[in-house]
């Protein structure tokens, strides 16, 4: 027989090769029942770790979980690449998981939330009415033409109520407007806020998002929109009116496999045989962002909103993967949802990509000895000509991927504990920004 990692001839009975010191094929197979061994103790492990948890939880209701330490090992360095070909190196050996603690908690925060831009405050202009109503008019002009000359390249949404450029995440102020359109200095030192609202709430005609301005003169507020008619209301009356366009859910979290939001969410979607498997599921408690396919249907990749309701989480958008200009599209009609807990891939712009048949890839990998033949067939297998990553039940877990400094075309095949170690390695090696996350299973 011949050595799994430098295939130079070693005996029948060598556990390690005596060429270049890894354990031999026949010693690799014994480590996958070793792991499917630690496997079965690590479940054991996380049973009993739930029940201490119940228990501790129970006599200290102040106790809470906020995710810290769930960062997962940093991935293996890389093996060896293969070829579809006899003489290509391989994988020697594979990691054994250790028990992730987020097993055993509902969802955890994200801990790289970019920082917020603070939400428009309209102080008190000091302006008389005319002037106030003049300055308004003008700011409304000036925030339409601007909407209109930057529509495509700066993906205006709704935030709040507010006009914000979802790329800069940042509101749009009356600065944003100098020398773009015919707004003054003078006119943009004065407090402005500029609305995104429905015109309908105004008690005009219109359910399309469009752009007010908005001065507040001692207890009155004046807003105006480009060729409308004002609008005056108190600082109460505003708040009422933006009531509906709040973001204020809290922050996203991702929803683990065995929480009972992730069953409920899965049991809102369109009936799937087998179920479901998940690439992307972050919620705030009002509404859930998801990504999945059905089980065995990887290539059949579908992204939804939820919302939940006094019944339980129900299905409110469907077809974000066909979406383009998505965070417009959803925002126009979703003005509340917080477009954090979205994907920052656009789905659209990547599935032409995702490949369906890898059966070369696997073969070449039985014949290397990364996998056995006897692994059978993987059990969740997701892909591009960029990434692969594959699975072999709840222990093996592999990413493929070409390194971009490698001319060779060659593929290199790591073996991962988490789905945050596969996108580690796609931060590093991918060819766009951001990369295609979605081949990977949440988890």
């Amino acid at each position: 027989m011949r050595c799994a990692s430098c295939h130079e001839k070693v005996n029948q009975k060598d556990k390690i090769c005596p060429h270049c010191g890894q354990p031999t094929r026949k010693d690799a197979s014994t480590l996958k029942a070793v792991l499917w061994v630690v496997a079965a103790l690590a479940a054991v492990g996380v049973l009993v770790a739930v029940n201490m948890l119940q228990h501790k939880t129970v006599n200290s209701p102040e106790r809470t979980d906020t995710g810290a330490g769930l960062a997962s090992q940093a991935p293996p360095g890389a093996t060896p690449f293969f070829q579809q070909a006899a003489e290509a190196p391989v994988t020697s050996s594979v990691p054994i998981p250790t028990v992730d603690p987020a097993l055993v908690i509902d969802s955890e925060p994200l801990l790289s939330l970019p920082a917020e831009d603070p939400k428009p405050q309209l102080a008190d202009s000091r302006l008389a009415e005319g002037d106030a109503l003049a300055l308004v008019q003008a700011a409304s002009a000036a925030a339409a033409s601007y909407l209109d000359q930057f529509r495509s390249t700066l993906a205006f949404v709704s935030k709040n109520g507010y006009f914000f450029s979802w790329p800069a995440k940042m509101y749009v102020t009356g600065a944003d407007l100098l020398d773009l359109t015919d707004l003054t200095q003078d006119q943009a030192s004065h407090p402005l806020a500029f609305l995104y609202i429905r015109p309908a709430d105004l008690g005009r005609q219109g359910t399309d998002l469009a752009v007010y301005a908005a001065c507040r003169t001692g207890d009155t507020v004046i807003i105006a929109g480009d060729g409308q008619e004002v609008k005056r209301l108190s600082p109460g009356e505003l708040d009422k009116l933006l009531a509906p366009y709040s973001w204020d859910q809290g922050d996203p979290r991702r929803y683990m496999d065995a929480s009972a939001a992730n069953q409920a969410i899965i049991a809102a979607l369109p009936k799937s045989d087998k179920g479901y498997d998940v690439r992307h599921l972050y919620g705030n408690g009002v509404y859930a962002a998801l990504v999945a396919s059905p089980v065995s249907q990887p290539a059949s990749i579908k992204e939804y909103v939820l919302k939940k309701g006094a019944d339980g989480w129900a299905v409110v958008l469907d077809g974000l993967e066909g979406m383009n200009n998505r965070y417009q599209t959803v925002n126009a009609q979703l003005p509340d949802l917080d477009l954090r807990l979205l994907p920052a891939y656009e789905l659209t712009m990547y599935l032409k990509y995702v490949k369906a048949d890898f059966s070369g890839l696997i073969a070449a990998m039985i014949q290397q000895g990364s996998i056995e033949k006897a692994d059978g067939d993987p059990t969740f297998i997701s892909g591009t000509d960029e990434f692969v990553y594959m699975e072999f039940g709840p222990v093996e877990k592999f990413i493929c991927y070409h390194d971009k400094g490698d001319t060779s075309g060659t593929w290199k095949v790591t073996a991962i504990f988490s789905c945050d170690d596969a996108r580690t390695l796609m931060d590093k090696y991918a060819t766009f920004n951001p990369p295609p996350y979605f081949l990977v299973k949440q988890g």
